[in-house]
């Protein structure tokens, strides 16, 4: 009720002036971001309201694992300045942002319309909805592919990807292939197409038919789509056929989805695809707040 009558008021003032109040700077026009290997760059267009004597500057946002979250600001910029890197991001957090323009002030003093003070122009203008992330280049070989965290542990989802409990990165992926993930029975549960041309690929934890997973034991297929060379030196990292298999390691519940999992692929893949394999150990039972029976869940990948 207090923020309606807030609106009330503010709007009959606006009324009683004539709508002859003092605005804040128009936003930036456009706002475009960037993900590299080891910073994001954001880069803007001038606020039409840069020439004005009142004009202070820019400011900008970032908020972590989500949108409609808590956003902080991470800097604040002179006019003339439509550039700005963010060296903290770090490698598998998503990342939100948004540039508003201020003013210094100075044209809001009287506090007749306004609280006096520094004008901000508003955030929806150009907050982002969809992630930025940090690209890293693409894995070398198949074998330097890693998936993290490995092993998932649900009691600290919380603290592995902010905002995004139920994330697994896969790292060092080819810059162009096809992932599949299958249950310890062989069954298909997800498949991902990546193709843009970066070492990171994330995966929610959820299968095609947007259904949580549950504990036990997985195998993730890496199949190679086309070839790829060094940037470099233009020798030939890897190419579709090349093959290659990790296995997990010490228990028997291990050794066990080991052999499951070539039992697998020597029925179901075809020898000349590309593919680096990898089973996750089965997890422990884990109780679930407001549930009548356990659940089990995946904490291990």
């Amino acid at each position: 009720m207090d923020s309606i009558l807030l609106t009330f008021s503010r709007a009959l003032r606006n009324y009683n002036l004539g709508y002859n109040i003092p605005q804040a700077p128009l936003p930036p026009p456009a706002f475009t971001i960037n993900s590299g290997g080891d910073k994001i760059s954001l880069t803007w267009v001038a606020s039409g309201s840069e020439g004005e004597s009142n004009f202070g500057g820019y400011r900008l946002y970032r908020a972590i694992g989500k949108p409609d979250t808590t956003f902080e600001r991470i800097a604040e910029l002179a006019p003339g300045t439509y550039a700005y890197d963010d060296k903290q991001a770090q490698r598998g957090q998503s990342y939100y942002y948004y540039l508003t323009a201020y003013s210094n002030g100075s044209g809001n003093m009287d506090g007749v319309a306004n609280p006096t003070g520094i004008l901000e122009s508003g955030r929806f203008y150009t907050r982002t909805n969809k992630a930025a992330v940090l690209q890293r280049m693409a894995g070398q070989n198949l074998d330097a592919i890693r998936i993290v965290p490995n092993p998932f542990t649900i009691k600290a989802r919380n603290y592995q990807f902010i905002g995004e409990p139920d994330k697994i990165m896969f790292l060092d992926v080819p810059a162009y292939c096809k992932i599949r993930i299958f249950t310890e029975r062989g069954d298909l549960i997800d498949t991902i197409i990546h193709d843009n041309g970066s070492g990171d690929q994330s995966w929610n934890s959820i299968t095609s038919a947007r259904q949580v997973v549950v504990s036990g034991v997985y195998l993730v297929h890496f199949e190679v789509t086309q070839d790829y060379y060094n940037s470099t030196t233009g020798s030939l990292l890897y190419k579709k056929g090349d093959s290659t298999i990790r296995n997990c390691s010490s228990s028997d519940k291990q050794a066990k989805g080991c052999e499951l999992c070539r039992q697998y692929l020597k029925k179901h893949v075809p020898n000349d695809c590309g593919s680096a394999c990898f089973v996750a150990s089965c997890s422990w039972r884990i109780p679930v707040l407001g549930r009548r029976s356990w659940r089990r869940r995946v904490s291990s990948f």
